[in-house]
């Protein structure tokens, strides 16, 4: 009968060990799936604040291209120039210089994708799209109009922490963010 006893107990003991490992575990990936969560939220409110300061960066300096004449290069340009009522130009920073030259002070462009890597260091220069569209504003006598300002991200996948681990792929695709602002007076007379 003692023995019988004791060849039960090992087996509840067994069944203890189980149910605590599946519990544990359990308990774990719960709580990396809340840290990953949580991670993606703070990553989509960097990503917020990063479109807001380009843009800002945007508007107080020089455009990353020529957009009165439209001389962008790549195929980002919609053709328009901004002096076209209704006119604008889109430029993916990937078609545009960002490297400073030699001891010259660096491009808006090179600024920009700066301080995005600041906010998202995976960032890739084609996913910052920059438009500067006509605003219509201005005084009279001012031969150029100012420019509406867009800086958006897109095609962004932030990559998961820990979910590769256990199928969920490689990674999530952020939605396009934009952040929208009226130009401050580019032209200066000299």
């Amino acid at each position: 009968m003692a023995a019988d006893r004791k060849i039960r107990g090992n087996r509840q003991s067994g069944a203890v060990l189980v149910e605590f490992a599946v519990s544990v575990s359990l308990f774990l990936l719960l709580t990396l799936g809340v840290i990953e969560i949580l991670l993606l939220v703070f990553d989509l409110a960097r990503a917020n604040e990063m479109t807001r300061q380009l843009s800002r960066i945007a508007i107080t300096s020089d455009p990353v291209c020529d957009i009165w004449n439209s001389d962008c290069g790549g195929s980002g340009s919609s053709g328009l120039t901004c002096p076209v009522p209704g006119g604008s130009v889109v430029v993916n920073l990937g078609e545009v210089d960002t490297s400073a030259q030699g001891q010259g002070a660096m491009p808006t462009g090179g600024r920009m994708l700066e301080r995005a890597q600041i906010f998202l260091p995976t960032v890739q220069p084609s996913q910052i799209r920059v438009t500067y569209a006509c605003s219509g504003s201005g005084y009279a006598d001012r031969p150029r109009p100012i420019p509406l300002v867009s800086v958006g991200l897109q095609n962004f996948t932030r990559p998961f922490l820990l979910g590769s681990f256990i199928g969920l792929g490689n990674g999530i695709e952020f939605p396009t963010f934009e952040n929208t602002r009226l130009g401050e007076d580019l032209y200066t007379e000299g």
